[in-house]
Protein backbone atom coordinates (compact mmCIF):
# COMPACT_ATOMS: atom_id res chain seq x y z
CA UNK A 1 0.00 0.00 0.00
CA UNK A 2 3.29 2.59 1.12
CA UNK A 3 4.23 1.93 -2.63
CA UNK A 4 1.11 2.94 -4.51
CA UNK A 5 0.95 6.61 -3.68
CA UNK A 6 5.15 6.29 -4.45
CA UNK A 7 4.41 4.81 -7.80
CA UNK A 8 1.61 7.49 -9.10
CA UNK A 9 3.99 10.11 -8.07
CA UNK A 10 6.73 8.74 -10.30
CA UNK A 11 3.99 8.40 -13.02
CA UNK A 12 2.64 11.78 -12.95
CA UNK A 13 6.11 13.39 -12.91
CA UNK A 14 7.05 11.31 -16.41
CA UNK A 15 3.61 12.55 -18.00
CA UNK A 16 4.14 16.40 -17.43
CA UNK A 17 7.71 16.09 -19.00
CA UNK A 18 6.30 14.26 -22.42
CA UNK A 19 8.35 15.59 -25.22
CA UNK A 20 6.91 17.14 -28.45
CA UNK A 21 7.97 19.48 -31.63
CA UNK A 22 7.47 23.46 -31.14
CA UNK A 23 4.14 24.37 -32.24
CA UNK A 24 3.82 28.58 -32.21
CA UNK A 25 1.71 30.13 -29.89
CA UNK A 26 2.50 33.96 -30.74
CA UNK A 27 2.31 34.78 -34.32
CA UNK A 28 4.26 38.48 -35.25
CA UNK A 29 1.73 41.35 -36.75
CA UNK A 30 2.80 43.67 -39.35
CA UNK A 31 4.28 46.76 -38.16
CA UNK A 32 4.51 50.74 -39.12
CA UNK A 33 6.52 52.57 -36.89
CA UNK A 34 7.42 56.12 -36.73
CA UNK A 35 11.40 57.37 -36.29
CA UNK A 36 13.63 56.58 -33.55
CA UNK A 37 10.37 54.66 -32.30
CA UNK A 38 10.95 50.91 -30.70
CA UNK A 39 9.32 48.16 -32.07
CA UNK A 40 8.60 44.35 -30.48
CA UNK A 41 7.91 41.38 -33.57
CA UNK A 42 6.15 39.05 -31.40
CA UNK A 43 6.57 34.97 -31.51
CA UNK A 44 5.99 32.90 -28.50
CA UNK A 45 6.51 29.16 -29.04
CA UNK A 46 5.86 25.68 -26.66
CA UNK A 47 7.62 22.69 -27.00
CA UNK A 48 9.39 19.93 -24.47
CA UNK A 49 12.33 20.51 -24.69
CA UNK A 50 11.55 24.45 -24.90
CA UNK A 51 12.48 25.41 -28.17
CA UNK A 52 14.89 28.03 -29.75
CA UNK A 53 13.70 30.80 -31.59
CA UNK A 54 15.73 32.35 -34.43
CA UNK A 55 14.41 35.35 -36.49
CA UNK A 56 14.85 36.06 -40.12
CA UNK A 57 14.59 39.10 -42.31
CA UNK A 58 13.28 38.56 -45.89
CA UNK A 59 14.77 34.67 -45.71
CA UNK A 60 18.19 35.85 -44.34
CA UNK A 61 18.78 35.02 -40.57
CA UNK A 62 19.04 37.76 -38.19
CA UNK A 63 21.76 37.89 -35.41
CA UNK A 64 20.26 39.40 -32.30
CA UNK A 65 22.07 40.69 -29.14
CA UNK A 66 20.48 38.92 -25.96
CA UNK A 67 22.02 40.99 -23.56
CA UNK A 68 22.76 44.95 -24.71
CA UNK A 69 19.04 46.52 -25.50
CA UNK A 70 20.72 49.53 -27.11
CA UNK A 71 22.23 46.92 -30.06
CA UNK A 72 19.94 46.25 -32.82
CA UNK A 73 17.55 43.80 -32.83
CA UNK A 74 17.51 42.28 -29.13
CA UNK A 75 16.11 38.57 -28.81
CA UNK A 76 13.79 39.06 -25.61
CA UNK A 77 13.41 36.12 -23.24
CA UNK A 78 10.00 35.00 -24.53
CA UNK A 79 11.47 34.99 -28.01
CA UNK A 80 10.26 38.25 -29.74
CA UNK A 81 12.70 40.83 -31.40
CA UNK A 82 12.92 43.81 -29.49
CA UNK A 83 13.79 47.12 -32.25
CA UNK A 84 15.13 50.48 -29.55
CA UNK A 85 14.82 52.62 -32.72
CA UNK A 86 14.68 51.36 -36.65
CA UNK A 87 17.95 51.26 -38.94
CA UNK A 88 16.92 53.19 -41.80
CA UNK A 89 20.91 53.15 -43.30
CA UNK A 90 21.38 52.49 -46.71
CA UNK A 91 22.24 48.66 -46.85
CA UNK A 92 21.39 48.04 -42.89
CA UNK A 93 17.84 48.69 -42.86
CA UNK A 94 15.84 46.57 -40.62
CA UNK A 95 12.96 47.31 -42.43
CA UNK A 96 11.18 44.34 -44.27
CA UNK A 97 9.70 40.60 -43.95
CA UNK A 98 10.23 38.54 -41.12
CA UNK A 99 9.26 35.35 -39.22
CA UNK A 100 10.30 33.34 -36.29
CA UNK A 101 11.24 30.36 -36.41
CA UNK A 102 10.71 27.57 -33.05
CA UNK A 103 13.73 24.23 -33.03
CA UNK A 104 13.63 21.41 -30.61
CA UNK A 105 15.38 18.50 -31.43
CA UNK A 106 11.92 17.00 -32.73
CA UNK A 107 11.04 19.20 -34.93
CA UNK A 108 10.03 23.09 -35.76
CA UNK A 109 7.60 25.28 -36.72
CA UNK A 110 7.50 28.97 -38.41
CA UNK A 111 5.47 31.51 -37.92
CA UNK A 112 3.27 33.42 -39.85
CA UNK A 113 5.17 36.79 -41.96
CA UNK A 114 5.47 40.19 -40.35
CA UNK A 115 6.32 43.39 -42.34
CA UNK A 116 7.94 45.97 -40.39
CA UNK A 117 8.21 49.27 -41.82
CA UNK A 118 9.18 52.92 -41.16
CA UNK A 119 5.83 55.20 -41.47
CA UNK A 120 5.64 58.09 -44.10
CA UNK A 121 8.17 55.54 -46.53
CA UNK A 122 6.83 53.60 -49.47
CA UNK A 123 5.86 49.78 -48.54
CA UNK A 124 7.61 47.96 -50.92
CA UNK A 125 4.62 45.20 -50.93
CA UNK A 126 1.79 45.88 -48.75
CA UNK A 127 -0.04 43.26 -49.99
CA UNK A 128 -2.47 45.57 -51.72
CA UNK A 129 -2.92 45.03 -55.28
CA UNK A 130 -4.05 47.16 -57.78
CA UNK A 131 -6.12 47.35 -60.83
CA UNK A 132 -4.91 49.81 -63.61
CA UNK A 133 -7.98 50.42 -65.98
CA UNK A 134 -6.74 51.90 -69.66
CA UNK A 135 -9.25 53.72 -71.83
CA UNK A 136 -8.57 53.88 -75.40
CA UNK A 137 -10.75 55.38 -78.54
CA UNK A 138 -10.96 53.18 -81.10
CA UNK A 139 -12.44 54.60 -84.37
CA UNK A 140 -15.71 52.79 -84.57
CA UNK A 141 -16.90 51.97 -88.47
CA UNK A 142 -20.20 50.73 -88.98
CA UNK A 143 -21.68 50.03 -92.37
CA UNK A 144 -25.09 51.73 -93.36
CA UNK A 145 -27.18 49.47 -94.90
CA UNK A 146 -30.82 49.99 -96.22
CA UNK A 147 -33.05 46.95 -96.66
CA UNK A 148 -34.37 46.88 -100.37
CA UNK A 149 -38.46 46.64 -99.97
CA UNK A 150 -38.33 45.83 -103.96
CA UNK A 151 -36.39 43.02 -105.67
Amino acid sequence: MFLFPFSFLLLGSRSRSVEFAPQILDHPSNLVVRKDQPATLNCRADGNPAPTIEWYRNGKYVKPSKEDATSQPTLLPDGSLFFLRLSQEKGKSDEGVYHCLARNHLGKAMSKNASLYLEGKALKNPGVFAIVVTFMKKPCSYQHFVPSLFL
